[in-house]
């Protein structure tokens, strides 16, 4: 089988990112030819690349902004288009895999170009995701009816489309009605190796301290400034506690802001910034309760790579009670799920953790049995057998 793996997030960091990557590597590994498009870049351009854009775009009306998005990504579109018929004409890929990005009509033109099966990638909602993203920072942006429907559009061109989620395959369902192609539900996961490691790490020394650990990006919806005015009061309560939060983002600023004006934080909240992804799930097993508090939205459609990786480090966890949290977590049994719209149910499910070793270690041994049943192994696996169902109900008509 070989493959063409069109995505743009090879050109990012971050969770989509370590979710290309680590689903190139395993159709790798079940002996799959895959030529990526665009190639890897350097981690630290990259960043340096997102800040200047994203400080340049502030300043820019949103309407205007939407428009401008769609015009830089479909001239990358075409731009691409050069590389993808070379790669075609040499390397003869049974199946396109792209994975969809905003208002990026590269699907429709490679439809209309090309005579192959293409299954997509999506992983957003876009016409959603940008009204949450305006939302989140309390902005109102009317964004343009011809920009919101594109998802649809580029929906319509695939032969099959797979998804992180139950939800998102029933947003995408409930648009496209009869006319939806074939949908395959593949959820996130976590590196085989990294469940492994947690297995086979030494006991370490016992610190002084209960530590609590948030891990991800640092966005409005990621709940990291709920949590740090919980462990306000935690950090009264229940004295030999400290917090961490790992990761970078829009509301790192305004969370060291918080921590800076209140005195009695200053010495019990630890601000590491982004780490690598191999740091991070190192970090992950040195603490003692992970969190996940997700804000409400109107449709909670991700499945959160954290989650799996927190799953993976063996340690007690507190999650939202959201979308595909709660269908693979179970409350009292694996994890405890709280109302994030409550902060007394954070505050207890942290008090109840802190003061009870016994009941994190089993909560902990509990995720982390259930995470070998989310690995990036098994998610390849998984979209093998949709490709090559393609590739065959394609050659059965030619």
């Amino acid at each position: 089988m070989k493959i063409l793996y069109i995505n743009h997030a090879f050109n990012r960091w971050g969770g989509d990112y370590i979710h290309g990557k680590k689903i190139a590597e395993n159709l790798k590994k079940l002996g799959v030819s895959i030529k990526t498009i665009p190639t890897e870049r350097d981690e630290r351009t990259l960043r340096f690349n997102i800040n200047f854009l994203r400080i340049l775009m502030l300043s820019i009306p949103s309407y205007l902004r939407e428009y401008i998005i769609f015009i830089k990504q479909n001239i990358l579109s075409i731009m691409r288009l050069v590389k993808i018929y070379y790669s075609i004409k040499s390397d003869k890929p049974n199946c396109i895999l792209i994975r969809v990005n905003l208002y990026d009509l590269s699907p429709v033109l490679i439809r209309k170009s090309f005579k192959i099966p293409i299954i997509l990638e999506v992983n957003e909602a876009f016409y959603l995701e940008r009204k949450l993203h305006y939302e989140s920072r309390n902005i109102k942006a009317k964004i343009p009816k011809f920009l919101s429907s594109l998802d649809i559009k580029i929906w319509r061109c695939a032969d099959a489309i797979y998804v992180v989620s139950n939800i998102l395959s029933k947003i995408i369902k409930s648009q496209l009605g009869d006319k939806s192609p074939l949908l395959w539900v593949i959820p996130n996961g976590v590196d085989e190796d990294n469940i492994k490691k947690v297995s086979c790490r030494e006991l370490k020394e016992k610190t002084e301290f209960i530590k609590i650990c948030f891990a991800g990006s640092l966005e409005f919806w990621h709940g990291a400034d709920l949590l740090l005015k919980v462990y306000k009061d935690i950090a009264r309560l229940r004295p030999k506690t400290k917090l961490v939060i790992i990761g970078d983002g829009i509301t790192k600023r305004n969370l060291e802001n918080y921590v800076s004006l209140h005195n009695d934080l200053k010495n019990r909240v630890i601000f590491t910034g982004k780490l690598s992804h191999d740091d991070t799930m190192s970090s992950l097993s040195n603490m003692d309760i992970l969190v996940a508090p997700y804000k409400v939205t109107k449709i909670f459609y991700f499945s959160p790579i954290k989650i799996f990786e927190y799953m993976a480090s063996g340690k007690a966890i507190i999650a939202s009670r959201l979308g595909q949290i709660s269908e693979i977590l179970e409350n009292g049994i694996d994890a405890i799920l709280i109302n994030p719209e409550k902060q007394n149910e954070l505050r207890d499910a942290l008090i109840t953790l802190i003061d009870s070793e016994d009941k994190r270690t089993r909560l902990g041994n509990m995720s982390y049995n259930k995470a070998k049943q989310y690995t990036w192994e098994r998610s390849a696996k998984s979209l093998l057998n949709l490709m090559q169902k393609i590739v065959r109900e394609n050659t059965a008509y030619l």
